[in-house]
């Protein structure tokens, strides 16, 4: 998820052009208020994720992500029902 978002946040066009704008919080914590950056880390268990899009590719890009994931779903959802 975070390899798809990140070639997409690159090709959104204020990530492109480079113009995000990022604030330090003074408890250190960094915020972007204007455009988006990529990152290396992975996103953590529970968090809210954006799937960020500007184009209708975009959009089926992430359709097909989800499409893929699925079936994985499905199958840990059947065994977690029928471990309890």
């Amino acid at each position: 998820m975070r390899a798809l978002n990140n070639e997409i946040i690159a090709q959104l066009p204020g990530s492109a052009a480079g113009s995000a704008v990022v604030v330090t919080e003074p408890d250190g914590f960094e915020v972007t208020i204007v455009g988006y950056r990529t990152a290396s880390v992975p996103y953590s268990r529970g968090m809210d994720v954006w799937m960020h899009y500007h184009s209708v590719g975009h959009v089926m890009q992430w359709a097909q992500w989800l499409r893929d994931l699925l079936p994985r779903l499905l199958l840990r959802a059947t065994s977690l029902a029928a471990a309890s």
